[in-house]
């Protein structure tokens, strides 16, 4: 198996260790989750959020970690951290529009849906799901989870507390990925249109091969081609501007990548800010738009925020960073009032 693969995957089939025990609150890089009360949490938080997975290098278990995403310093530090949960790792996470932070738990045979009221830090939803996501995305109004079985579901907004997981009110089938890919498809985005997009993977013996985007207009059930990337063999993550641009990442491990911005979800490609190694795992917004999130691991993991032009979909200077966050991070996101 490719490193892409498996950087792609970790979350996903990892077997984890037993549930992690008590430590001492630490408030380091690495360390464990420094504790906040419920009441101080609700009066402090900030106007911008974001959202990342925190936690020792070697861990299976990591937290999240909830920041200042306006934190200009020169080494920021999570205002709040919200423990692993059940022995599980978390993966992938969305935002909704009124803070609402959703995760997915993963285990060795399964994931549950976490759901976190605005600076709360115990969930209010934990529930175990059918498929194990390899993709979530939130707007408005549903909650979007793409599926090994080649469907994205779509979850109305907010989804009912408790244990049990609601069925989705629809379900999408990407048929031409199910027909010419590999273990189904991921990273799902939706535009101001109302178009549905998700990544899949041409297959190479058995490991992930070039990358194809695919979207479903709005109001259909059939997916097109959007645009392949043959030279991409692993794409961290979409996401749609408030411009209606969508951003991805272009390029291999090997041979480095760059933030790729097609401009209001045109075939007109932009790329920015080339790595001659390592690569780009997951995107946010943030600042009515002018800033872009984004996570990569080189020159070492780190929360890295663009200003962003909204006219024009160019991805300009770096503004501030965050580096205290896990190894392994990948998803972000990102809340702005």
């Amino acid at each position: 198996m490719s490193l892409t693969t498996r950087r792609l995957q970790l979350v996903l089939f990892a077997l984890l260790a037993a549930c992690a025990g008590g430590s001492l609150p630490v408030n380091g890089p690495h360390g464990a989750p420094p504790f906040a009360g419920h009441s101080q949490l609700r009066s402090a938080l900030p106007p911008e959020l974001l959202y990342v997975t925190g936690g020792q290098p070697l861990t299976r278990h990591p937290f999240i970690e909830a920041f200042n995403a306006e934190d200009t310093s020169s080494s920021p530090q999570p205002i709040y951290t919200i423990s692993p949960i059940d022995g599980g790792s978390y993966g992938y996470f969305a935002v909704d529009a009124n803070n609402d932070l959703f995760a997915v738990n993963y285990f060795a045979n399964g994931a549950k849906l976490i759901a976190f009221p605005s600076g709360k830090i115990r969930p209010i939803v934990n529930c175990l799901l059918d498929n194990k996501p390899q993709g979530m995305y939130a707007d408005f109004h549903t909650l979007y989870l793409a599926t090994p079985t080649y469907t994205i579901e779509e979850y109305k907004l907010p989804i009912r507390r408790g244990y049990a997981c609601p069925k989705p009110n629809a379900v999408l089938t990407d048929q031409r990925a199910k027909l010419r890919g590999i273990q189904g498809v991921w990273s799902p985005a939706v535009d101001r249109n109302g178009d549905v997009f998700d990544v899949w993977y041409h297959p190479i013996g058995s490991s992930l091969g070039p990358a194809e985007i695919d979207v479903f207009p709005a109001g259909s059930k059939n997916a097109r081609r959007f645009v392949g990337l043959p030279e991409s063999s692993g794409l961290g993550g979409l996401l749609s501007t408030s411009s209606g641009d969508l951003v991805t990442n272009r390029g291999s491990r090997r041979e480095g990548q760059t933030i790729a911005v097609f401009v209001r979800s045109s075939h007109t490609l932009k790329v920015f800010h080339h790595i001659p190694s390592g690569g780009y795992f997951g995107f946010a917004r943030g600042n009515a738009g002018t800033e872009l999130f984004a996570s990569r691991d080189y020159p070492i993991t780190e929360v890295v925020v663009y200003a962003f032009d909204l006219k024009t979909g160019d991805v300009g200077r770096v503004l501030r960073s965050f580096t205290s966050v896990w190894r392994n991070a990948g998803s972000i996101a990102v809340f702005s009032r």
